[in-house]
């Protein structure tokens, strides 16, 4: 190629006259894509706010609800021998009828790969929880309660308070 006065990058003798460099407009872009993607995954990771903050700013009295995180695994919530507990794994509720006392604290547990909710006849109480976390929530009164999964709707457990 020869020389051209009129084209300002000397670099790339094509120039904006013939043609554009693949490295100089395609790998910004691809770039580019790639910090929206992760932009937006890692917005998918949900709300931060537990269940009793976000109960409290509605002006609904809390009932009991701890989280523990899995990189708290020092401080992590154990579960006591015999404590009343549903474990969340393969996608299933474990066991899936659970007869507990008035006041009793039940455990859930989320075993799985993958996020899941913990749902009371139908309203939140976990938020998002992560494999490795553990949910604890203390039954108000007598009465049947529906567990379920907001991702999940296939998984279902019922709660029998005496």
């Amino acid at each position: 190629m020869r020389y051209n006065p009129d084209i300002q990058d000397h670099n790339n003798l094509q120039g904006v006259k013939t043609g554009m460099s693949f490295r100089r407009y395609v790998f910004p872009l691809a770039g580019a894509a790639l910090a929206c993607a992760s932009v937006l995954l890692t917005g998918c990771g949900g709300s931060s706010a537990d269940a009793s903050s976000t109960a409290a700013a509605a002006g609904k009295t809390p009932i009991s609800v701890k989280t523990s995180s899995p990189q708290d695994a020092a401080t992590k919530t154990s579960i006591p021998d015999g404590a009343p507990q549903i474990d969340q794994k393969n996608l299933t509720f474990m066991p899936n009828k659970l007869t507990v006392k008035v006041g009793d604290t039940v455990y859930f547990l989320n075993s799985d790969s993958v996020i899941h909710t913990i749902d009371v006849s139908g309203k939140n109480i976990s938020g998002n929880m992560k494999p490795g976390q553990v949910v604890t929530w203390q039954f108000p009164k007598a009465g049947q309660y529906k567990i379920s999964c907001d991702y999940h709707p296939a998984m279902n457990a019922t709660i029998t308070v005496q």
